[in-house]
């Protein structure tokens, strides 16, 4: 995510979408496993208001800019990322959450 948002024009993605994304990332892969279902849903939840809300927010304002299709990409490839991260949930909650 760091080389993306060194490639990408500020004036056409605000980085701070790249930021907060980054420090989602970060923090979950700093954290320890999660070892109950609330603690592995405080986790995920983020990820999914972010793979649900920030593509629609983002097309709204910069109307489908390559650039901002881009980082909706590579938002959604971190999404597939870390579905091993988390296999007792499986392979459909993610997949779930990168298909809305």
């Amino acid at each position: 995510m760091n080389n993306l948002r060194n490639q990408l024009d500020p004036t056409k993605v605000n980085p701070v979408w790249i930021d907060d994304f980054n420090a989602y990332l970060t923090n979950v892969a700093s954290s320890p496993p999660p070892s109950a279902a609330s603690d592995l849903f405080s986790m995920l939840y983020p990820l999914r208001k972010k793979l649900m809300w920030a593509p629609a927010k983002l097309l709204q304002v910069w109307q489908g800019d390559i650039e901002t299709l881009l980082l909706i990409a590579y938002f959604y490839a971190s999404g597939l990322v870390l579905e091993p991260a988390f296999p007792e949930v499986g392979i459909p909650l993610v997949a779930s959450l990168v298909s809305q």
